[in-house]
């Protein structure tokens, strides 16, 4: 059978505008829900002829019974908090929040013919429903300077945690900038800019893996994918935008 596939999102969005400081609130939430169905008692062999219990026959779900049907189920929950300001007149700063909620009830399931309790998820044949909740927030700041001059800092941190993720459960990122770009000119303005991230990372299972240097499973204590693991990270960055003619921009950046 064709797999169907289905999508709803709802959003609801509001601002409200002259609050004190010259300042502006602007909210936003959404729910997205994706979902679909497969049926596993049948499949294509590599001849092209079409038989059952192609797939049925090798998978279970967790509690070891059979499985026919997969169920993807994902479901998203985003709210954006903005607070933009004006107090001064050559000061602009932007305070915000961001939530992104990402929950995963899909079909759980292990191929029978690899599954191991003693095993790895990775090494087991089991699925992994990967699913994350991720907060961000911080503060960022812009003045303007003489000969159109913009002097830019800003500070924010970045927490997630995440389901079934045993090298990585838990990441927090501080997360700081401070640039300066030039506009004085009508054809080229530069900039540049220094970032600095440092995050620190929180593993999972993993480190509950093996007893001893000497069982198999105990490299995992110090396996991370590189999306998730520490990090300390110090950079500048230098553009220039050069708009010659009418229509054509150009950008360089090191």
């Amino acid at each position: 059978n064709d797999p169907s596939n289905d999508a709803l999102t709802v959003e609801l969005s509001s601002a409200v505008y002259d609050l004190p400081l010259n300042s502006t609130v602007a909210l936003n939430v959404t729910r997205t829900s994706n979902t679909s169905e497969a049926n596993l008692n049948e499949g294509q062999a590599p001849g092209g002829a079409w038989y059952p219990t192609l797939l049925a026959d090798v998978l279970n779900q967790r509690d070891g019974s059979a499985i026919t049907d997969y169920n993807g189920d994902h479901t998203y929950l985003t709210g954006n908090l903005i607070v933009k300001s004006n107090p001064i007149s050559k000061l602009d700063t932007t305070l915000y929040y961001k939530y992104l909620d990402k929950k995963n009830e899909s079909t759980r399931f292990y191929n029978s013919a690899r599954y191991s309790s003693t095993y790895p998820v990775e090494e087991s044949g089991m699925s992994e429903n990967f699913a994350y909740d991720k907060k961000s927030m911080g503060i960022d700041a812009a003045y303007d300077l003489p000969l159109s001059t913009k002097l830019s800092a800003g500070y924010g941190r970045v927490n997630i945690k995440r389901e079934e993720r045993g090298d990585a459960a838990k990441t927090d990122d501080n997360i700081m900038y401070l640039g300066v770009k030039n506009d004085a000119w009508d054809v080229v303005s530069a900039g540049v800019k220094y970032n600095t991230t440092k995050r620190e990372s929180t593993m999972g299972t993993f480190s509950t893996f093996g007893t001893t240097a000497a069982d198999e499973w105990y490299v995992y204590r110090f396996f991370r994918r590189f999306d998730a693991t520490d990090k300390t990270e110090d950079r500048i960055t230098a553009t220039v935008d050069l708009a010659l003619i009418t229509d054509l921009g150009i950008s360089l950046e090191y």
